[in-house]
């Protein structure tokens, strides 16, 4: 078998292999060479050199992807015209272009093995996509024979039960249709044996149920008022396009440990565990050797994402021990978000196959860093391609990059609260401000050098033109090493909004989070403030004055010193009037106030039903995560733990003196085990979602952690043999230690 697979990979041809249009051939290939390779044996006649055939997974790139490069050449030229106008100026299509788009879609997927077909969406319930797999197969009632087909009306419409996901009582049992529609501006893909269809979501009324159709709307905004800007600024422009590039952190655990630990199956996180001796100390785990085991599994991942048309760029080691990223090249807003959840789904699902669960919440070990999704997100002119958040090397375009920078100030400025909203969850809370990621005080950095220049041009002393794209040369001090263009600003890993010369940071996104209504809330404030400049400029006032007084108006959003410091934020931050929204609760209370309705409403991204619909869901879930936490850490509490400082304090009865402080910390679990008990028992289950969300934050919380102290010390002292649960050290280094 196997040299009959070496004949075939030489019939193939190496050259003919790395030619893209022989790319599935070479995939087939290099498939019967690893099945070959598998069930070979040592008497096979021939030595084979598998490394040298193995197949280069970036000649697959996009193979399972139906691309725009795909689709035109499958359409006729009339229908393939008809839908980049409709996907450009909405509307909908004839039934026969509609029609014949899903027939070409079908085709291409089969032959990529597609059985199935689903709309693919994205509920508001973090980074867990609804699907339903439907087969090309239907029934010719005249005939009563089967057959394979797709049409149209199936690709373009998928009706479910609405009310069976959260909704914020958008939806109920009696009024339940919900319907889904393919967003066309984020390609069709083929996972497995189906054709996956990314989808946005809305109820019977036209409400969304997602987080896609919000992103989409706030994109229609910036591209809308963009185009109103630019035009004011002397552009001939059809707009502005929004993207972003995100980068993923998660940590990796054994499945086995993960399985010992009921608190990662039910929470995604641990809630106790003693510290092991070595944390993140010495720093030797950032940008480390890979060990071999996730190396393979982050192989498996790129692979697979780079044939379903995700360009994943990178992947390392982070901070933490157990702690990784991966990130793409940035592409459209909501297409990321598309590829971000798809990355996390495939991920889990090749890292299953290697003995592994990668843990995407924020927070799930105590004393290490913990995870977040930064969302770098960029600006470009829709009909030249030009960065805006680039400063240009002509005055006229350091003008415009300098309108820019003033818009993004007032948004920060005015609407930081409902951006901190936007990356409000329980798992985050354990994250903002916490010396290892972005404070709750939202502030945006722009860098000594840029930030002087706008105070300069507040004060009267510049012109808005004069800060231009430079770089700056670094000497290594040896002839060895050539000089380097280093960027035009330091970085600052403190801000929660940073400029990096090319786009902004938003640091304060979380691991676990969908990053839609994030970036969506960003994006209708930043269109609001652009209306608010296109309406002063188209108004007639000069340009200067109308850039310098927003600009003036809103400095106090700027920040570029440490947004770790205590002066930052416990005196210059509320001297500016900045909030800091410490937790959840207090930033989802402020998310539905009359200001942030009447904006949302004005800019088309929510309406103020849908306001408060978001409100009580994201308010449910906080609700739903801190009791389901503390039920859980309760059952182990009494299962687990208690029986196991029982049964270590019993091994010291022979000589009590040897027990040290046991009895006395044991005793004191025990009596906090009751009193979470008690706050569980307590619990106002019939007051509103704000009353019962502060009990939550407010009780429920600190009876945790006040637990939690005590568990961790009785896991010091508790024989390691009798401790029930996978320790710290088991979960963190055990996937660096396999081979």
């Amino acid at each position: 078998m196997f040299a009959r697979s070496l004949q075939v990979f030489r019939q193939a041809g190496i050259a003919g292999l790395r030619s893209s249009q022989n790319s599935s051939r070479y995939l087939k290939v290099g498939q019967e060479l690893k099945f070959a390779r598998h069930f070979s044996t040592e008497d096979d006649d021939e030595i084979f050199d598998y490394g040298s055939a193995r197949m280069n997974k970036l000649h697959a790139l996009g193979e399972a992807v139906f691309d725009d490069k795909k689709m035109m050449e499958a359409l006729s030229p009339s229908t393939w015209n008809n839908f980049v106008k409709a996907r450009q100026e909405g509307g909908r299509l004839s039934k026969e272009e509609e029609n014949e788009i899903a027939q070409s879609m079908m085709d291409w997927a089969m032959d990529l093995g597609a059985v199935n077909f689903a709309h693919w969406a994205s509920p508001v319930r973090g980074p867990y996509n609804l699907m339903k797999h439907d087969a090309f197969i239907d029934i010719d009632f005249k005939t009563g024979q089967s057959e394979i087909t797709f049409s149209g009306s199936k690709l373009f419409l998928g009706e479910t039960d609405g009310s069976s996901f959260p909704n914020g009582g958008l939806r109920d049992t009696h009024r339940a249709a919900a319907y889904l529609s393919w967003d066309r501006t984020s390609p069709c893909f083929v996972k497995g044996d189906t054709l996956m269809i990314p989808s946005a979501f809305i109820t019977w009324n036209g409400e969304a149920l997602d987080e896609k159709t919000p992103l989409l709307r706030s994109q229609e905004a910036v591209h809308e008022q963009g185009k109103r800007l630019l035009k004011a600024l002397g552009y001939d422009s059809t707009g502005i396009d929004c993207n972003v590039g995100w980068e993923q952190e998660f940590f990796f655990v054994e499945k086995d440990h993960f399985e010992q630990r009921p608190d990662l199956i039910a929470c995604g996180r641990t809630l106790f565990g003693a510290m092991p001796s070595r944390g993140q100390q010495t720093d030797l785990n950032y940008f480390s050797n890979i060990a071999p085991k996730i190396k393979a599994a982050l192989e498996a991942t790129q692979e697979e994402l780079l044939r379903q048309g995700v360009n994943l760029l990178v992947y390392h080691n982070e901070v933490a021990p157990g702690q990784h990223e991966f990130s793409p090249i940035f592409t459209r807003s909501a297409k990321s978000a598309d590829q971000n959840i798809l990355a996390m789904e495939v991920l889990y699902e090749k890292s299953l196959e290697y003995g592994l669960i990668p843990l995407y919440h924020e927070k799930p070990f105590a004393g290490i860093n913990g995870s977040g999704k930064h969302s770098n997100w960029g600006l470009q002119c829709a009909s030249t391609g030009r960065n805006l958040f680039i400063p240009g090397d002509n005055a006229k375009d350091q003008k415009c990059f300098i309108a820019i920078i003033a818009c993004l100030l007032r948004a920060v400025h005015l609407h930081g609260d409902i951006i901190r909203a936007g990356c409000a969850s329980a798992g985050n809370d354990h994250r903002l401000g916490a010396q290892e990621a972005p404070p709750a005080i939202l502030s945006l950095y722009l860098g000594e050098g840029l930030g002087k220049h706008v105070e300069n041009i507040i004060a009267g002393n510049s012109d808005l033109e004069g800060y231009e794209e430079s770089k700056k040369t670094l000497s290594f001090g040896t002839r060895a090493v050539g000089d380097i263009q280093a960027a035009m600003e330091d970085r600052n890993r403190t801000a929660p909004f940073p400029w990096c010369g090319n786009r902004f940071e938003l640091r304060a996104v979380g691991s676990e989070q969908h990053f839609g209504f994030a970036i969506a809330v960003v994006q209708a404030a930043f269109a609001d403030s652009m209306q608010v400049l296109a309406d002063r400029i188209e108004g007639g006032q000069n340009l200067q004055d109308a850039v310098r007084e927003m600009l003036e108006a809103h400095i106090d959003a700027m920040f570029n010193g440490d947004g770790y410091s205590s002066e930052w934020q416990d005196e210059v931050a509320p001297s500016r009037g900045l909030p800091n929204l410490r937790t959840t609760v207090d930033a989802l209370e402020e998310f539905a106030s009359p200001k942030n309705k009447e904006f949302l409403e004005r800019t088309g991204v929510f309406r103020h039903h849908e306001v408060e619909a978001r409100q009580s869901i994201l308010l449910g879930k906080y609700i739903e995560v801190i009791l389901l936490e503390a039920n859980c850490f309760l059952d182990m509490a009494n299962t687990g733990i208690l029986p196991a400082c029982a049964q270590d304090l019993a091994t010291y009865s022979a000589d009590p003196a040897l027990a040290g402080d046991r009895a006395e910390i044991y005793d004191s679990l025990a009596k906090e085990v009751e009193k979470l008990s008690a706050v569980i028992d307590a619990t106002p289950h019939d007051a509103t979602d704000n009353v019962l969300a502060r009990y939550c934050v407010d009780v429920v919380k600190p009876q945790m952690e006040s637990l939690r102290v005590l568990v961790d010390s009785a896991e010091r002292k508790v024989d390691k043999d009798i401790w029930p649960f996978p320790n710290y050290e088991d979960l963190v280094y055990a996937p660096q230690r396999q081979v």
